[in-house]
């Protein structure tokens, strides 16, 4: 499966621009600092000029064009974030005008970035678990019903994976959101879905260019509902607010569903009763799930990621707000994207279950399953 870059991975090249302000900010050298914010605004210029360009959907009854347009589009929104925060916290500690607790967690950010891109390349240590399952399959009749056994355990740990990470986002969504009037929040995102954001004007480039990574991430979002990824999101996120408010187990129940686990789960073991596969077919099977619960794993800490700088972007709008202005206010802008992020995100882990068909970026434990035993039933899918 080909895995994107991170964004951390992209903004590689503001590396040394940030060691750079962090050095002379520790030496208190603030006459170096001129020169680190136009390094920094350069290489946010050339990364933001070296993104791909995004294809059209040029006939959207083609599956194929959809997804990569869609795809294209969502990793674009969270470099555009990733990218806003950096430049704001580099802002901050450029002005010197706020508090040493805002500025050390300024400085925290810019060195968490820089212990995060020191290792960008991404590593599969899964595709290794995989080698070894198949190199070493247990022998005879007890060994592959060992295997069989191996294989719907791995699913079983898949679903539990996806379901008690998700539960975790949501709910940090939830306490992040719950403060502000969801009605308001949903109508808010529909204006901003209407209205073009402009670039940010500013005599601080750094603050300016962060809002202008932000409302070009809100194009992007704008593409999304286009296509038709956000035409459900109101109803799901009420949904989700209504499980929150009934308690855990309802929560836990309705992602249940969402992802189709137990359903998943009891098809894939009526397959493992029926299936032929020979015992390295069924190991090299569970090392895939094993590799695909790795992948959401981490697709879930970009999320973490995401959030993170949401939260401090929002904790940051007064100043930001106070050296550069958008069109659109910036609460408003931020409280919609983490709307949106949220419903992305488990419309991702939906795609993994393969419940989804608003997002199919990736072959999920259903899609693996039916290949690797051999089957040729349609696996149960929720409309996404």
């Amino acid at each position: 499966m080909a895995i994107k870059p991170s964004p951390e991975a992209l903004l590689h090249p503001l590396r040394a621009p940030v060691q750079g302000l962090l050095q002379a900010l520790q030496a208190g050298k603030r006459r170096a600092l001129p020169r680190a914010r136009q390094e920094m605004l350069h290489a946010a210029q050339r990364i933001l000029s070296s993104q791909e360009t995004i294809p059209q959907v040029q006939d959207e009854s083609v599956p194929l064009q959809v997804q990569s347009c869609t795809q294209a589009c969502w990793h674009s929104f969270e470099t555009h974030i990733a990218l806003a925060h950096l430049l704001s916290e580099a802002a901050l500690l450029c002005a010197g005008d706020t508090s040493e607790e805002e500025q050390l967690v300024a400085r925290n950010s810019l060195e968490g970035f820089l212990a995060q891109t020191a290792t960008a390349e991404v590593e599969q240590p899964a595709q290794e678990t995989t080698s070894r399952l198949a190199e070493h399959p247990p022998a005879g009749a007890d060994g592959r019903q060992e295997a069989v056994n191996q294989y719907r355990q791995t699913v079983l740990a898949f679903y539990d994976t996806l379901l008690e990470t998700s539960r975790a986002l949501v709910l940090r969504a939830y306490q992040n959101l719950s403060a502000f009037d969801l009605a308001k929040v949903l109508a808010d995102l529909k204006k901003l879905l209407a209205l073009d954001a402009q670039p940010a004007q500013s005599q601080d480039e750094l603050a300016a260019q962060a809002l202008t990574s932000l409302a070009q991430a809100t194009h992007e979002v704008q593409r999304l509902h286009q296509i038709g990824v956000l035409q459900k999101l109101e109803e799901e996120i009420k949904v989700l607010w209504e499980a929150i408010h009934q308690g855990a187990d309802a929560l836990s129940g309705l992602l249940a569903y969402t992802f189709g686990s137990q359903s998943g789960a009891a098809q894939i073991t009526a397959w493992l009763q029926a299936t032929q596969a020979p015992t390295p077919q069924l190991n090299h099977g569970a090392g895939s799930i094993q590799e695909l619960t790795t992948q959401w794993k981490r697709l879930i800490e970009t999320y973490g990621r995401l959030f993170q700088s949401l939260e401090r972007l929002h904790a940051l709008g007064a100043w930001l707000e106070g050296r550069a202005t958008l069109n659109f206010p910036l609460e408003t802008l931020l409280l919609s994207v983490y709307i949106v992020s949220l419903d992305v995100a488990l419309l991702q882990g939906m795609d993994y279950a393969d419940t989804a068909r608003l997002i199919q970026w990736v072959p999920g434990v259903m899609v693996i399953s039916k290949a690797v035993l051999g089957m040729d039933t349609e696996s149960p899918t929720e409309d996404g």
